[in-house]
């Protein structure tokens, strides 16, 4: 088996946890891909791999740091179908659900094949006639430095919607529904419905709430003429400046990230640790 490794570099747990991990693996049998940025402090590990060229290799991919570095992961795989482990090193960590206590346990049963994945889904984000991009988390269009307030028209399958004057919008998939858009009071969505979370930034009319559209709707959001900064973020990981007038074109994609999770976590468990929810079963 091959296991490609992408690490948080910033976490200075990380190369601890590399120095054990890379030969655990390596015993087990296991060829071992990680970037050179991580690899130059671990003894014995190649350091010839950018963290694109270590991310492909592999048959399964370790993410191994926060949710942040696990949408690192999913960009620079490119679509292609790869089974990835999200590790938390620290932090709250949704995506990245499986602590480190758990890791070794779960990685044996990989490791024997022993395992299932959970299918996310991803967006779909169009400029014109430029590169598409995919988010497995959101979309946030958003306001640039200067304080003033945008107007955002929102189209549904070409029907007008309405116009949102915000600071701006997140589009986010049921899976990053507890991200961006959960802090600006989007609901909390169940990873396994095909949706897509409409939430506006600091609307200007509080009657403008958080929309929850089907996943096989195609989103089209028309920036106003006004002369204002706009800028586009995908999974927090690719920026892009919008011009006046510009039409983003948001749809549910067809490809998916498949994640290994731990099967003695349900997500409602998982909800209730980070979220730090309370009460009883009532038994």
């Amino acid at each position: 088996m091959k296991i490609s490794i992408i690490a948080n570099p910033r976490k200075k747990k990380i190369y601890s946890v590399c120095r054990k991990l890379i030969p655990w693996l390596k015993r087990k049998g296991v060829e071992v891909f990680i970037s050179k940025d991580i690899a130059r402090e671990i003894k014995g590990a190649k350091k010839e791999y950018s963290r694109e060229e270590a991310a492909r290799k592999g048959d399964i991919l370790i993410a191994l740091g926060g949710d942040g570095t696990l949408l690192e992961a999913v960009r620079l795989l490119k679509g292609r179908d790869i089974p990835i482990i999200g590790v938390n090193a620290g932090g709250l960590g949704f995506l990245t659900e499986v602590t480190l206590e758990e890791f070794y346990p779960l990685l044996e049963n990989v490791l024997k094949g022993k395992f299932e994945t959970k299918e996310r889904a991803m967006l779909e984000v169009s400029l014109g006639s430029a590169k598409k991009f995919f988010a497995l988390n959101d979309v946030v269009i958003t306001r640039g430095a200067f304080s003033r307030i945008l107007r955002l028209n929102v189209y549904i399958e070409n029907e007008f919607a309405n116009a949102y004057l915000s600071d701006g919008l997140i589009l986010a998939t049921p899976t990053g529904s507890t991200a961006h858009s959960l802090s600006a009071g989007g609901p909390i969505v169940h990873p396994e419905l095909k949706v897509i979370v409409l939430s506006p930034i600091c609307p200007h009319t509080m009657t403008n709430r958080p929309l929850i559209i089907p996943g096989d709707k195609e989103i089209t959001i028309e920036l106003d003429r006004e002369k204002v900064e706009v800028s586009l973020t995908v999974d927090g990981q690719i920026w892009k400046s919008l011009a006046q007038g510009q039409k983003v074109k948001i749809k549910m994609a067809k490809n998916v990230v498949r994640l290994i999770t731990n099967p003695e976590k349900s997500y409602f468990e998982v909800l209730r640790r980070k979220l730090n929810w309370k009460g009883t079963t009532g038994k």
